[in-house]
C-alpha cells in the first residue's frame, strides 16, 4: 500500500529476479491478487524456457514444459477468468 515500502521490497528482491523460484512465487501472487493475465504470461515464459524476447522458441524446449504445478496454476488462472473450457 505504501509506495516507498514497495520500492524497498523490490530493491531487496532484485538479486533474486533471475531465479526461477522467484517467478513461481510471482505466479502465486498474481493468482492471489486476481492478476490472471499476468500470471498466464509468466507461466508461458516459464514453460517456453524463460522467453527473454527470443521468438524462435518452440513450446517444447522449456525446463518446466511438463510441470504439473504450472499446469495447475494455468488452469486456476483460466478458471478465474471464467474460461471454464480451457481450465479443464
Amino acid at each position: 500500500q505504501h509506495p516507498a515500502l514497495h520500492e524497498n521490497i523490490e530493491h531487496q528482491l532484485s538479486p533474486l529476479h533471475t531465479h526461477w523460484m522467484y517467478h513461481f512465487f510471482c505466479v502465486h501472487i498474481f493468482l492471489e491478487e486476481q492478476a490472471n493475465e499476468q500470471a498466464l504470461m509468466l507461466i508461458d515464459q516459464l514453460v517456453e524456457g524463460g522467453g527473454g524476447g527470443d521468438n524462435n522458441n518452440d513450446n517444447n524446449n522449456g525446463l518446466f514444459v511438463n510441470s504439473p504445478h504450472l499446469q495447475t496454476q494455468r488452469a486456476m488462472a483460466h478458471y478465474n477468468l471464467r474460461d471454464f473450457t480451457t481450465a479443464q
